[in-house]
């Protein structure tokens, strides 16, 4: 009797997984984003320094569209 091979989305997202250049991809991009972290100054670190709120703090640093993607990506605490 032949093994009956199911194609559901647990089975593509296993085979994905197993890729080694994915694997190497997520690596990197796991490094990158803590790397990242560790530059931006921390939202403990920074609020005592001005009488701005936070959000301000980041806006006036980076931007709106870097402080949107820093919010987003929760690397302001």
């Amino acid at each position: 009797m032949a093994a009956h091979k199911t194609w559901g989305p647990f089975n593509f997202l296993w085979k994905w997984l197993n890729s080694l250049p994915i694997a190497i991809y997520v690596m990197l991009l796991l490094a990158l984003l803590n790397a990242l972290g560790t530059v931006l100054p921390q939202e403990h670190l920074v609020g005592g320094m001005s009488n701005m709120p936070i959000d301000q703090q980041y806006i006036q640093k980076y931007g709106e569209q870097r402080w949107e993607i820093i919010r987003l990506l929760g690397l302001h605490h």
